[in-house]
């Protein structure tokens, strides 16, 4: 139950005033021989003699401090919080000639008003124990007899802070205490609620033992006492305590109410045993007590808590003070619905324990499995709950306790188990001896990271002894969970003196992986310590000896992992004492890392070295292999710390910073760097770079100046000075770049560029100017406010675009980008704004054999968008345009169009092409988005002579460069052949497809005696992660000529495969008495390969004669030889230029110059007249001449004609569809 606080007690209200008060009387006795009129030394007498730690007093308009009535205008009292207590108007009317016969006479102490805001916060303090003999209870026999004739308070006023709801108040009473005898009567009235009162009369005499008590607390709904005991809907509240008697035949009875029920009634009873004393003999007989306390106080408390006080609850206590001064309690009883307390305690003369049987159990009312405990928060349960302390009489000692499924919001527990058993000597060399063990079982947190470090059960062993006064040991302990256990010994000595902690401790935890979540980092690996040594937490001295083992230890983070993998090791040897602090040895010992320090550092001098080594750099920085090493040496003169650091890394490079700084922050320090073989970082850069600076501190303003010195002309000088006070800071810039051509090969010149920078009052003032070659500048100028977190800068000017090249290597950007932005809000893509322009610029991509000129482009930057136009012209010819808007925040919503007109792709080789046609671009950037539109492929022609069997096509072959110069490497580096490891990512989007890709016709594929037309369309479906295409282009005419014989092709197409890649097949059969031979060349259209098989199968000569001539290949004559020579050479792709010589200057679509199946020579020209009529004509050397016509009607249907030079006619109606 929540019991009345100290300040709301009456006793606590007044003690401020009455201390304050007293004192200020007091004062002038202390320093009689001052004058009345020096008032000033009384008030810093007061403030002085009544502040103390964590209290402060201060007085104002003391007067007649000397005199029989001393005033105060206001008096004030404050802790590390502020102000808590204010005393105005006080008065004190007193008679000072009475102090002179041991009397402090007061006729009136008053006060116009006190305010309590809140309670104070004091300091903890050691409690100061009472002495352990018994004796009789008495008033204290003061120096002085106490006299207050009228004690008031016209208003005191209580914070809400202090009760929880703000009174006023109305205090009056007198108090006597004087010759051994008290008489008091107060009377609190609250002015804000006149019904609220409490009246007190409480007196006793030493010399007849006669007790006085008579106490009435009445209040309202809503008053100060149930709103500051938060007792549910604020109840009325009457409390009646009465009682009158000497102490041999005292009786007290005691009511509350509450609503107008009583809540709790009882008696406390005093009686005297025995016979009494003779007349004139002190009465020293025991004291019997009892006190019998009974009532339903479930109204008084949440509802939550209820069950466990249940409408009986029963306190009872009896028992008997000894003549000889010990204390038996023999009856001690607490009974409510869930907790029962028996049992009894017999304490002997000096306050030893003699005996002791405590019983303490919980249990929840029959039909619940758990009880609600009255503790804070209302969420704590348990099922079942036993305690029992025992002692019988002589040394021994027993304590067990258990307790099931208990549970918090933080943690439960399945069950828990304490057993301990001992002795107690309890003479004046006091020894204590017990065995202690308990185990939490079941054990669950509602935090997951921290529930998988503790694991489900712990359990602890040990024993504790006492080793003479003030000291405890606890030896052989041991402490183990699921996988981890920590043992040793523990004393604490000093406990009435000073505390000194001694340990020697051992601790292993065998797979750290589970404070992988404590942590954030995935750990593994195992981990043994242990620890000797001691402490002593007031002086803060220690003396430890540390060994930390870790094995195979991964934190997750790979860089870190290649320095501690392996085994790894700490070792520590230091102290603490009244000479400073000192460090015996440390050393630390891992797979790449290794540190050492020793040392001492006093008030007034010291010394400490420090090392480290980071064994292989090229763990953390690839391009620098070799070993990083640091060393420091500092020392201590007085107030003065100097010392030197270096930092020695690999190819001589080496930092160092040396200097002193004195206790006031003053400072000077001077830094000197030097970076070698800078081409390992950036490889067009050959050469050191220096840096050199000092810095220096005065007076909380810090002033620095540095240049650096490096490869390429690179310079640059920083100064400025900065103020801690204000944070005003003035930096200025200045560098230079003498020979950009370094970095960016396209732009021989200097660059340059400075600036200033200055703070003032929180806003930093920003301007600076570059200037470069091919017409570079920038100038950024503006203002950036710390507190608003604002900025208005404005940037402009103009770069090249061969700035980029590097970082896209082996593509070529070229040209020049003009760019005006603004800066003006708090710094975001939201507050940027302005253009970036280029003009024709033009990109190379070597990997594609393409160039793109004349990029003009305009982007347009405006609330966390980019709106952009471009147009550009492919290096064969043709317009792309791309126009639409980008969204500059995740997930970066496009919406861009693409327009293609007459765009010319060709690798001036094997292919060349004209596409046109309008994309769209929708969506997300990053996440999903959908490409759409259509292609319309043009004329393209296919050139398989220089597809695949030439030698000049085939691929390099993988090339191991053995001791390789650096200038070879180099340019394989600009070139994009270094393989650096990392594969591309394939990214975070996936584009949607639904592209139409239309060609209906002149598809022409020629070379290796290939004659053929080829149209369709293919829709791209799916994503491009999972590619759909769907259709074809399919055959529509074509022949193949091979040893002087023309086939016809009886299939044809061209696919594309999941990577967009073109796929041909072209297949010709010949059926003769000797089986049917088939000719296929089929593969990707830059590498297709040639096939001839047969049915039945035979071996492919056999099959290529019988395609050819019918006949076994050992049938063949001279003249067939020939032709298969011929053939053979248009398959190599050797054949001559003629055709296609012709086929230029006639403007035909196809142009052939051979020979027919008779051997004659024969001339074939043929081509369209207009989009879907095909003309062809043909004459031999034995004078005949053929002209066709195809008319295409639709995709389906194609009508023929045709009409040779003897008159004869033909006409044809085809039909085809593909399936």
């Amino acid at each position: 139950m929540t019991r009345i606080p100290a300040y709301l007690r009456p006793a606590s209200v007044l003690a401020p005033v009455l201390l304050s008060t007293s004192l200020i009387a007091s004062a002038p006795v202390a320093i009689a021989q001052e004058s009345e009129s020096s008032g000033g030394l009384l008030v810093d007498f007061l403030e002085d003699t009544l502040s103390g730690e964590s209290r402060a007093i201060r007085v104002t308009g003391l007067e007649g401090a000397l005199s029989s009535r001393a005033t105060l205008d206001k008096l004030t009292v404050a802790d590390a919080d502020g102000v808590w207590l204010t005393i105005e108007g006080a008065e004190l009317d007193w008679n000072r000639l009475a102090l002179l016969r041991g009397n402090f006479s007061v006729n009136a102490l008053k006060a116009d008003r006190i305010h309590i805001e809140r309670a104070p916060t004091t300091p903890l303090e050691d409690p100061d124990l009472p002495a352990p003999e018994a004796t009789p209870f008495q008033l204290p026999e003061l120096p002085v007899a106490i006299k207050i004739g009228e004690l008031s308070v016209a208003e005191l006023t209580l914070g809400e802070q202090l009760a929880g709801v703000a009174a006023v108040l109305d205090v009056d009473g007198t108090l006597t205490l004087a010759d051994g005898a008290l008489d008091s009567q107060l009377t609190i009235t609250r002015l804000d609620r006149a019904s609220d009162t409490l009246d007190l009369s409480a007196g006793f005499a030493n010399a007849t033992g006669n007790i006085t008590l008579d106490m009435t607390l009445h209040e309202d709904d809503g008053g100060l006492v149930s709103s500051t005991l938060n007792l549910p809907g604020g109840p009325d509240i009457d409390l009646v305590l009465t009682g009158k008697g000497p102490v041999s035949d005292f009786n007290a009875d005691l009511m509350l109410k509450t609503d107008g029920s009583e809540r709790l009634a009882g008696q406390v009873v005093l009686a005297a045993a025995g016979e009494p004393p003779s007349e004139g003999e002190i009465d020293a007989r025991p004291i019997e007590f009892s006190a019998d306390l009974t009532g339903d106080i479930t109204e008084l408390v949440e509802p939550v808590y209820q069950p466990f006080f249940g409408p009986d609850m029963q306190a009872r206590l009896r028992g008997q003070t000894k003549a000889s001064g010990g204390l038996v309690i023999d009856n001690l009883l607490l009974s409510t619905q869930a907790l029962n307390v028996s049992g009894g305690v017999e304490m002997a003369a000096g306050g030893m324990l003699q005996q002791a049987d405590i019983r303490a159990d919980i249990t929840p009312p029959n039909d619940q499995i758990a009880v609600v405990l009255p503790v804070s928060g209302g969420s704590t349960t348990v099922s079942a709950l036993s305690l029992h302390a025992r002692k019988p009489e002589g040394r021994e000692w027993v304590i067990a306790a258990q307790a099931d499924r208990f549970s918090t919001p933080d943690v439960s527990l399945a069950s828990a188990e304490l057993q301990m058993t001992g002795t107690l000597d309890q003479s004046p060399a006091f020894a204590l001896d017990g065995q202690i063990t308990a185990s939490l079982n079941g054990l669950a947190l509602t935090d997951p990271a921290l529930a998988r470090a503790i694991g489900d059960s712990l359990h602890f062993e040990g024993r504790v002894t006492t080793d003479g006064p003030g000291a405890v040991r606890i030896t052989n302990m041991d402490l183990s969970g699921t996988d981890y256990q920590a043992s040793g010994d523990l004393t604490l000595e000093g406990l009435e003196s000073g505390l000194r902690v001694a340990a020697d401790l051992r601790a292993g935890l065998q797979d750290i992986s589970r404070l992988s979540d404590l942590s954030g980092q995935s750990l593994s690996g195992r981990v043994t310590a242990t620890v000797s040594g001691s402490a002593t937490p007031l002086s803060g001295a220690f003396d430890v000896d540390l060994s930390v083992l870790g094995q195979d230890l991964s934190s997750g983070l790979a860089p870190v992992d290649d320095l501690i993998g392996g085994t790894s090791t700490i070792a520590l040897q230091a102290g603490r004492d009244e000479n400073g602090l000192r460090i015996d040895h440390f050393d630390l010992a891992a797979k790449a890392l290794a540190a050492k320090a020793q040392g001492t550092l006093g008030s007034t001098s010291g010394q400490l070295t420090l090392g480290a080594t980071l064994k292989e750099l090229e763990q953390i920085l690839p391009q620098a292999p070799g070993a990083l090493e640091f060393s420091a040496d500092i020392t201590r003169d007085h107030d003065v710390f100097s010392g030197v650091a270096q930092l020695r890394g690999p190819r001589s490079s080496l930092a160092t910073l040396s200097g002193d700084v004195n206790l006031n922050g003053d400072s000077d320090l001077t830094v000197d760097a030097a970076i070698n073989a800078l081409e390992r970082f950036i490889p067009t850069l050959a050469g050191s770079l220096e840096v050199k600076g000092t810095g220096a501190r005065r007076a909380g303003v810090w002033t620095f100046d540095g240049n650096a010195d490096g490869p390429a002309g690179l310079s640059a000088q920083l100064e400025g000075r900065v103020s801690e006070d204000k944070g005003d800071a003035d930096i200025s810039f200045d560098a230079l770049v003498a020979q950009v051509q370094r970095f960016v090969p396209e732009l021989a010149g200097q660059l340059t560029a400075t600036g200033i920078a200055e703070r003032r009052a929180g806003v930093w003032t920003i301007d600076s100017r570059a200037e470069g070659p091919a017409g570079v500048t920038s100038t950024v100028r503006g203002t950036w406010d710390e507190v608003a977190g604002t900025a208005d800068i404005d940037a402009n000017g103009q770069l090249r675009l061969e700035g980029i090249n590097p970082f896209i290597a082996p593509n070529l950007l070229r040209g020049a980008a003009q760019f005006d932005l603004a800066l003006n809000g708090p710094p975001g893509l939201g507050a940027l704004s302005g253009q970036i322009r280029t003009s024709d610029a033009s990109l190379a991509i070597p990997a594609a054999a393409q160039r793109i000129d004349g990029i003009n482009s305009t982007v347009s930057i405006a609330n966390s968008r980019a709106s952009i136009t471009l147009s550009a012209r492919p290096r064969d010819g043709g317009q792309l345009q791309i126009s639409g808007p980008i969204g500059l925040t995740a997930p970066f919503d496009a919406g861009l169009n693409i327009s293609l007109s007459d765009v010319v792709l060709s690798d001036k080789l094997s292919y060349d092409t004209r596409l046109s046609g309008a994309l769209s671009l929708q969506g997300g950037l990053i996440g999903t988005n959908r490409l759409s539109g259509r292609i319309n492929v043009g004329e393209t022609n296919i050139n398989l002579a220089t597809a695949g069997g030439s030698v000049t096509a085939a691929p390099i072959p993988e090339i191991r460069h053995v001791s390789e110069p650096k200038a070879v490497r180099t340019t394989r580096a600009r070139a994009g052949l270094l393989n650096s490891g990392n594969s591309a990512s394939s990214g975070s989007g996936r584009t949607l497809l639904d592209v139409m890709i239309s060609a209906p016709n002149r598809i022409f594929a020629r070379g290796r005696g290939v004659r053929a037309e080829l149209g369709g369309q293919i829709h791209l479906r799916g994503s491009t992660a999972n590619l759909a295409p769907a259709g074809q282009i399919s055959l529509i005419r074509g022949t193949f000529d091979i040893l002087g014989r023309r086939l016809a092709l009886d299939e044809g197409q061209i696919t594309l495969q999941g990577d967009l890649r073109p796929y041909l097949l072209l297949r010709s059969s010949a059926t003769t008495s000797e089986g049917t031979a088939t000719l296929e060349i089929s593969g990707l259209i830059d590498s297709p390969q040639i096939k001839v098989s047969s049915d039945p199968e035979r071996p492919s000569e056999e099959a290529l004669a019988l395609l050819l001539f019918g006949d076994n290949i050992q049938d063949l004559s001279p003249l067939a030889l020939a032709r298969l020579a011929g053939s053979v050479a248009r398959l190599s792709g050797q054949s001559s230029g003629v055709e296609g010589a012709l086929r230029d200057e006639t403007g035909a679509s196809n142009v052939e110059v051979g020979l027919d199946n008779l051997g004659s020579g024969l001339l074939d020209i043929g081509g369209y007249i207009s989009d879907n009529v095909y003309t062809d004509f043909n004459v031999n050397t034995r004078g005949e001449s053929e002209l066709s016509i195809n008319l295409d009607v639709s995709k389906s249907v194609t009508v023929t004609g045709k009409v040779d030079g003897e008159g004869e006619t033909g006409f044809g109606l085809f039909f085809k569809r593909d399936y």
